[in-house]
């Protein structure tokens, strides 16, 4: 299984925000295939990671999806439901519609719940992609997920 290493508003292995789709296709392989969002962003498809990149063509936002293990502080994000216990703990989640924020890490956890599911992602984004996309998030009732998980 391959594993990724997460670095909070950073990036992931080599990989860091900000970096053209030039400089990431000279660490990566090329994607399998690519397309445009919803808002014109290009979204570059690789085995179990998605890269999304600004209309100035910088990296902004990753996905991870299950198959694959995604390394956060010695857990797996992915794989591993301690690592969700943690991030609980560690600060306010805010949540919408399946999506768990952790926004001073810039973390977001996908489809979780259920507990079992398994579609579940990982993303992580850029610092400044965060200020976009926040409008109908709510705080989490953290006692309440924590008892479920």
């Amino acid at each position: 299984m391959k594993q990724y290493i997460i670095h909070p508003y950073e990036g992931f292995d080599e990989i860091r925000f900000g970096m053209s789709r030039t400089e990431i296709h000279n660490i990566l392989e090329s994607p399998k295939r690519s397309s445009k969002n919803r808002l014109g962003e290009i979204i570059e498809i690789y085995e179990k990671i998605s890269l999304i990149y600004s209309k100035i063509d910088l990296l902004v936002e990753v996905t991870f999806s299950t198959g694959c293990s995604v390394q956060y502080e010695n857990y797996d994000l992915l794989n591993d439901y301690n690592g969700f216990k943690k991030l609980l703990n560690d600060e306010t989640a805010l949540e919408s519609v399946g999506y768990f924020v952790f926004p001073q890490k810039g973390i977001a956890l996908i489809d979780f719940l259920p507990l079992g599911n398994d579609d579940r992602v990982v993303g992580i984004f850029a610092r400044e992609r965060w200020e976009n996309f926040q409008k109908g998030f709510k705080p989490v009732d953290k006692e309440t997920l924590l008892n479920m998980l």
